[in-house]
C-alpha cells in the first residue's frame, strides 16, 4: 500500500500487505488513523486493518461455510 500526499504528489509511507489472490479485488476504506482493506472473490469478507501511524496490520479472516 502506498500513501501519497495529494497536494505534493510525494509518497509519504509504504506498508506491505498481502497480494490479492488471483484476479480477486479489494475495497479500501478508512479515515486519518486507520485503513480497512476488504477482500472480494476467494477471500470475500476477509478484513485487513492497518494502523497508519504505526504500520501495524491486523487480519480478520471471514468464516467460511
Amino acid at each position: 500500500m502506498v500513501l501519497q500526499d495529494v497536494v505534493t504528489g510525494k509518497v509519504v509511507q509504504r506498508i506491505a500487505v498481502d497480494k490479492a489472490a488471483g484476479s480477486d479485488s479489494a475495497t479500501l476504506v478508512g479515515d486519518a488513523m486507520h485503513l480497512v482493506l476488504v477482500h472480494a472473490g476467494a477471500r470475500a469478507g476477509d478484513l485487513v486493518i492497518i494502523d497508519v501511524a504505526t504500520g501495524k496490520i491486523t487480519r480478520f479472516p471471514a468464516k467460511r461455510c
